[in-house]
């Protein structure tokens, strides 16, 4: 008896060591702790929160207070904006130290979906698999960057799901669970606009697992946790109000609008994704192929707990699809949809698996192979992105240190990007001149289909008309390459040319007098596409 408890012991703490040593390889061998920031690509957010000096009062204040002031608003995401003021504060511009805080909440959220899986009576590897599938691949970007709110609001949402998930007989325990429960749900919310949607989901889910657990009807299950259901749709309408009458901008890439139903968008999306989708399409085939022979020799009721399963997945997943049905599902933006889409993988696998004729445990098998190499690919492709990540951050602090070795504090510079695809980059180039070179004499021109100071057709724009070029005008303070005279051009010190590969031939060929690019040396950076000229 001893030995098999010192098994137990060991069978419960192996699936724990497996997910936390996995990250932590993921972060040591890419070499991620070892650089700074990815300020092309969100993270000059820090290096804003971090100028601002706010004091904690300002940072837990602010982002709550504006959301009753009567200017636009481009996002809501108070809470986020509190996480981010108050990392900033606390951890400084130290990179290592916000690596370190991302590993730990990868590893927490993932240890989190493990034991959301137990709980839901998934085996061991299942559970395992269950968590795979939902923090690895492409949606594990977040954990390389920290400028994206699915990181916080992935493991909100896991907090959910882990107390909703809970069981205990005692009321006032239970009211506690309550509590949290709500407080984690609606704090996601408050974290990513695209966690609003999540709000239904939780609240059926609350539901339903009740009615599972506890063998009531559903009907029953409803009532016993009716004010909790209808406070949570209660929260989900009013915010949804809230963003529609306030005229949240939002970031354009996401949202509804005329194109958001168009049938191409959806085909693209399964297609981006195909190896997800393909893997809960491959899993719930076999497991219909199994019901109907059950059903062919009258051996088979229609369960009511499967079919509100399926409307659970559908409310995690649906609503994110139409969201993202412009720009698609893609790096993190794959979450939280990935949790619905990883459910409706495991979910009947494990329905699978407890079936005892050797037909289904041949079947149950093969798709367990078929998901393990699925994750182990998922894996992969993270540490290769953790790898590219590096190498893109080394670049950017290279190019940082020669940008600001050649022009100075003073020395004008001028950067030359498509205002649509380089729309992020050249915010986050003004924000470190700014900051970092404390240089005011940034100019900007810009080159594109339209709305550009040069008209190429070397740059893909397309879906990316979303976004309003003037802003970026306003930004740099309408100090464009345009109003620079013959003289002022002779004096350009340094030009940054992103999209070089694209663009260069087009660039070298364009006729500004006084800008005479003999005058200057370049260099490439490959993982950023840019060159930058420095003049002799």
């Amino acid at each position: 008896m001893k030995n098999l408890s010192n098994l137990q012991r060991y069978v419960f703490i192996l699936p724990i060591l497996i997910i936390t040593v996995s990250w932590i390889y993921l972060f040591i061998s890419s070499g991620i702790f070892k650089v700074g920031f990815n300020y092309f690509l969100d993270d000059h957010s820090i290096l804003l929160a971090h100028s601002k000096s706010l004091s904690f009062h300002d940072i837990f204040f602010t982002p709550f207070a504006t959301l009753v002031s009567p200017e636009q608003k481009l996002r809501f995401r108070p809470l986020y904006d509190v996480f981010i003021g108050f990392l900033a504060k606390v951890y400084g511009l130290r990179p290592l130290v916000w690596y370190l805080s991302s590993c730990i909440i990868a590893i927490t959220t993932s240890l989190l979906f493990y034991l959301i899986g137990r709980l839901q009576n998934f085996s061991y590897l299942e559970s395992i698999l269950f968590t795979g599938l939902i923090v690895l691949g492409p949606q594990a970007s977040t954990y390389a960057r920290f400028g994206t709110p699915e990181t916080t609001s992935t493991f909100l949402i896991a907090l959910a799901f882990f107390v909703a998930s809970l069981k205990v007989n005692q009321k006032h325990l239970q009211l506690f669970l309550n509590s949290l429960f709500l407080l984690f749900s609606i704090a996601a919310s408050l974290n990513k606009e695209a966690c609003i949607l999540m709000l239904p989901a939780l609240a059926f889910f609350k539901v339903w697992y009740i009615s599972w657990k506890e063998h009531k009807s559903f009907k029953k299950a409803f009532l016993q946790k009716k004010i909790t259901v209808l406070f949570m749709i209660a929260i989900f309408l009013l915010l949804l109000a809230y963003i529609k009458l306030t005229n949240v901008g939002g970031p354009g890439y996401a949202g509804i609008d005329n194109n958001t139903f168009y049938i191409t968008s959806y085909i693209n999306l399964f297609q981006a994704n195909k190896s997800a989708f393909g893997l809960a399409l491959i899993t719930n085939f076999m497991c219909g192929i199994i019901y109907f022979q059950k059903i062919c020799h009258s051996k088979f009721k229609l369960n009511a707990n499967v079919l509100k399963f399926y409307v659970f997945c559908g409310l995690i997943i649906i609503p994110q699809m139409i969201l993202y049905s412009k720009s698609g599902l893609t790096t993190h933006y794959l979450l939280p949809a990935s949790i619905g889409i990883s459910w409706l993988t495991i979910y009947p696998l494990n329905t699978i698996t407890k079936k005892r004729n050797l037909y289904s445990k041949v079947i149950a098998f093969i798709l367990t192979i078929i998901i393990v190499i699925a994750i182990g690919n998922n894996f992969m492709w993270t540490k290769q992105y953790f790898i590219y990540t590096t190498k893109r951050i080394g670049d950017i602090e290279e190019m940082i240190q020669d940008v600001s070795s050649c022009t100075g504090n003073n020395s004008s510079l001028v950067i030359f990007a498509n205002p649509y695809t380089n729309y992020e980059m050249i915010f986050a180039f003004k924000v470190i001149s700014d900051k970092i070179f404390n240089n005011n004499q940034v100019f900007l021109a810009t080159y594109g289909t339209q709305n550009s100071h040069f008209i190429t057709n070397t740059i893909n724009e397309k879906g990316w008309h979303f976004l309003n070029p003037e802003a970026l005008e306003n930004i740099y303070n309408n100090q464009a390459i345009t109003s620079l005279t013959k003289e002022n051009l002779e004096e350009i010190k340094g030009i940054v040319l992103a999209n070089a590969r694209e663009f260069e031939r087009d660039f070298t060929q364009l006729k500004i007098d006084g800008l005479k690019l003999d005058l200057f040396t370049s260099k490439y950076y490959e993982n950023l596409n840019i060159r930058f000229y420095c003049r002799l």
